[in-house]
């Protein structure tokens, strides 16, 4: 939240005082920051690790953060590069490609939506005739991608099964951040929950009934 907070702020300041007269300087120091993460992703690819040291997301868990380039966590690293992708487009189609990389490695569905839908707009705009020869490969491309994520309920329904009978009372819920120390795994994608990606259930798990009363009535 803090993180949150600062950043809205920060872009507050850019847009109040900056934004309009540095907006392409703006717009080149996030591509230039897409372009370095993706590069440091090719080279945790290739066992160079000197900025972050890759290993387990959790302690005592088998599962590997993966290549996250210089944001941490893969799925940062995903979402930088699928905001980036259309910038790099404007200043040159081949800029566009090399992001692609830190997408793919990000394994994060949410990221790889919104590269299509952000390139497929900006072809749309800008190459209209590049937009209609683009168009089934990309979704052919992210059908790939993602069928491993397709099934019936979704990945918050399974996580709301996995992790709705460790709530010990469910009256005043398991205490304040109980859902993170729970260390709840969804097997499928091998990823380690730390929230519970929907804030009523959320505050249900860890302050129960009461909690969630009081939530409601706010």
């Amino acid at each position: 939240m803090f993180q949150m907070i600062t950043l809205a702020a920060g872009f507050f300041v850019m847009v109040r005082y900056s934004g309009e007269r540095h907006l392409k300087g703006w717009l080149i120091a996030f591509s230039a920051l897409a372009l370095l993460n993706s590069f440091f992703v090719a080279l945790q690819m290739n066992g160079v690790n000197f900025y972050f040291i890759q290993g387990p997301e959790r302690p005592e868990s088998d599962i590997w953060i993966g290549h996250a380039g210089i944001m941490f966590q893969r799925v940062f690293s995903g979402g930088l590069s699928a905001m980036a992708s259309p910038i790099l487009f404007y200043f040159h189609p081949a800029l566009a490609v090399i992001p692609i990389l830190a997408l793919w490695k990000s394994y994060c569905s949410a990221a790889v939506i919104g590269f299509v839908v952000a390139i497929n707009i900006t072809l749309f705009l800008l190459r209209r005739k590049l937009f209609y020869l683009t168009l089934p490969l990309l979704f052919i491309g992210t059908w790939i991608f993602m069928k491993k994520d397709f099934h019936l309920f979704g990945t918050e329904f399974d996580l709301w099964v996995f992790s709705f009978p460790l709530i010990k009372d469910h009256g005043f819920g398991n205490g304040l951040a109980s859902f993170s120390e729970s260390n709840i795994l969804w097997a499928g994608p091998k990823m380690v929950f730390k929230e519970a990606h929907n804030e009523t259930f959320q505050i249900y798990f860890e302050y129960g009934i009461a909690g969630l009363y009081l939530f409601l009535q706010i």
